[in-house]
């Protein structure tokens, strides 16, 4: 995911790690939730190469799920076509 768009810029981000009771065999996974508020960064989509700027907003992972809340950005548009098929 990272890869994909390349992100760069500031952000908040707040982690919680809980990792139940249990040593060897009856070890359990870590439990992960994940908030990062988006402080203007920048990122491309490597699927879609259009340069985003001032992207803000908040992203939430946790184990079951990748949540994109209020993101907003400016997109920067070159003159010619869009894609071409």
């Amino acid at each position: 995911m990272w890869e994909a768009f390349d992100p760069e810029g500031r952000a908040n981000v707040r982690a919680e790690l809980h990792r139940p009771a249990g040593v060897g065999r009856n070890a359990k996974p870590f439990d992960m939730n994940v908030v990062a508020d988006l402080l203007g960064i920048s990122a491309c989509y490597e699927r879609l190469p259009l340069p985003m700027t001032d992207v803000q907003g908040q992203i939430q992972i946790t184990p079951d799920e990748f949540v994109v809340a209020n993101v907003a950005a400016a997109i920067a548009m070159r003159s010619g076509r869009l894609m071409e098929w």
